[in-house]
């Protein structure tokens, strides 16, 4: 199972030093040949095609919907039966040798947020400036001179929507608020259908090397995503927790056409999908947490300056009676102290400013259309079919959401339904609810850290560190994937990278730059993101 093709990098960037985790990846390799391959070239690429601007024929800027029929599925031996849903999403082709660059997929956290969040604010070619208001400007550090862009909404996120025979009936939208249809193996399982339906349409991208980026809550998925590809063979034959046999048969399918082998090994699967992205990633449940919650204790935490800075004391667990929670402990004095968990440095309503920022966009056609790359009637046309739509089982939450002037330029919406939700609060709450807990599917398990450990071994990780993130600690990550049973130690022997080593003496690099950012690192600090990003793709390609 041999994809062809050649990776590209930087796209004619300058090219980041080769140190902390570049010096490891590329250790012994002659400087020279390093800096060709960061700059843009893998083995077996002419330089004249790495520099050679331009648009493929066979490619260009879409936008569109992907539909995911209902499934029947296990989890743990229950029968779960999901509803058909359509799934949005936007393609950028490369601007450096599209026909032959990689394919980045990216989406979001939330559960249930928009891919917006990932793209407005400095992944795609245009993004949201709001130095003065609220306006576009050309993005000099797009990842589409790394590779081509797939931006894809969750079920029921951003412009996805789910469809009903009768979406008018209000116990049929309330019957649709079920772990079976919002739980994360559900979640990872819609976004593959999604994109092997996309690849299916686009054969000009069905064996090009892939790259998983998610953020936030994404990392939890896309780790399950790339669990379901390298280890399909296991989830066909049911010893896995989670069993579709559609998505099997999808994966297999495409598999067989693709590469001419069904049942492909994870090492061979890992020729095709080349490693995995994971932006401020919450994968490990409640695990991750405690952890965190456990170093905000110690002498000398970052709550502590936020005390300094306030004049809001800190107290710790410690001196507080029984019982105690380190981590809500931490999340209840950063809300006192008027400071947000995304950004200790930011006032409270930090996320609801983000959220506000990215509808405002989504709310203005000739702006979408702008970031999309695609003509306004083009986007009206595929936005305005709604038959049998809808986003919320309880119509007060429609009227929640503003949808600003899109109802009087697309047509009129019920009041169910709505063009835009940059992050449906009534399905995420599903994912977190009594019956997702009982069935052990919820985010906060500890399991979906295994799964990543799992995917370390096959696919080369990249794994930001944001210095003013609580919501996903950096220093968490390194104890919080040591806690697992089949791993015997974490450390990082250069800063920046971290080596991960398994109890069968086993070890993997995982590249984790850190960034003097908030949990939203792409819109702080594009440049760098790019760039450590850029050269994570190179390293891989030689």
């Amino acid at each position: 199972m041999t994809p062809q093709g050649c990776a590209y990098a930087n796209g004619g960037r300058r090219a980041p030093p080769l140190s902390g985790p570049w010096g490891i990846l590329l250790d012994g390799m002659p400087r020279s040949l390093a800096v060709l391959l960061i700059a843009g070239l893998s083995l077996g690429c002419g330089v004249d095609d790495a520099q050679s601007p331009g648009a493929s024929p066979l490619l260009s800027a879409e936008v569109g919907f992907l539909d995911v029929p209902a499934d029947t599925y296990r989890f743990d031996g229950l029968e779960l039966q999901s509803s058909p849903t359509r799934l949005f999403y936007s393609f950028h082709p490369a601007t450096v040798v599209p026909e032959r660059a990689p394919l980045l997929v990216l989406h979001a956290g939330g559960p249930v947020a928009s891919s917006l969040f990932v793209m407005a604010y400095g992944t795609a070619g245009q993004r949201l400036d709001l130095s003065s208001g609220i306006r576009l400007v050309p993005n000099a550090s797009s990842l589409a001179d790394v590779a081509n862009l797939l931006y894809l909404d969750p079920r029921q996120a951003g412009f996805s929507y789910s469809t009903l025979a009768d979406p008018a009936i209000d116990s049929a939208r309330v019957a649709e608020l079920s772990a079976a249809n919002y739980n994360p193996y559900r979640d990872a399982a819609d976004l593959l259908e999604g994109l092997l339906s996309f690849l299916g349409a686009h054969p000009a991208l069905a064996n090009r090397e892939i790259y998983f980026l998610g953020e936030s809550y994404g990392g939890l998925r896309a780790s399950l995503m790339s669990s379901f590809l390298l280890f399909a063979p296991e989830y066909e034959a049911g010893t896995r927790r989670f069993v579709s046999p559609s998505l099997s048969v999808d994966v297999r399918n495409y598999f067989q056409t693709n590469f001419g082998d069904g049942q492909p090994t994870p090492p061979a699967v890992a020729t095709w999908l080349r490693g995995q992205i994971l932006v401020e990633p919450w994968f490990a449940g409640q695990r991750q947490h405690d952890v965190a919650g456990a170093l905000l204790e110690l002498p000398n935490s970052i709550l502590d300056e936020v005390a300094a800075q306030t004049g809001y004391a800190y107290q710790r667990c410690s001196t507080r009676p029984a019982p105690c929670v380190p981590w809500d402990n931490a999340l209840g004095f950063v809300a006192a102290a008027g400071r947000s968990i995304y950004d200790i440095r930011a006032p409270s309503d930090w996320l609801s400013q983000h959220t506000a920022a990215v509808t405002a966009l989504a709310l203005d056609p000739g702006a979408l259309a702008a970031l999309f790359d695609v003509a306004t009637p083009t986007l009206a046309g595929i936005l305005a079919v709604r038959a049998g739509a809808y986003r919320f089982a309880d119509i007060g939450q429609g009227l929640a959401y503003p949808q600003g002037g899109l109802p009087a330029q697309w047509g009129a919406i019920e009041p169910w339904d709505a063009y835009f939700v940059a992050l449906n609060e009534e399905a995420r709450m599903v994912f977190f609810a009594s019956q997702a807990a009982g069935l052990a599917i919820d985010p906060v398990q500890a399991s979906y850290g295994d799964v990543l450990v799992e995917d370390l071994r096959y696919l080369p990780t990249f794994v930001s560190r944001a210095a003013y993130d609580l919501v996903v600690f950096g220093p968490a990550l390194l104890p919080t994937l040591a806690s697992y049973p089949s791993v015997r130690q974490v450390t990082e022997p250069v800063d920046g990278t971290l080596l991960v080593q398994y109890t069968d003496g086993t070890e993997r690099t995982v590249v984790s730059p850190r960034y003097a950012t908030s949990h939203a690192v792409e819109r702080d600090d594009p440049a760098k993101l790019h760039d450590d990003i850029a050269m994570f793709l190179g390293a891989i390609a030689q």
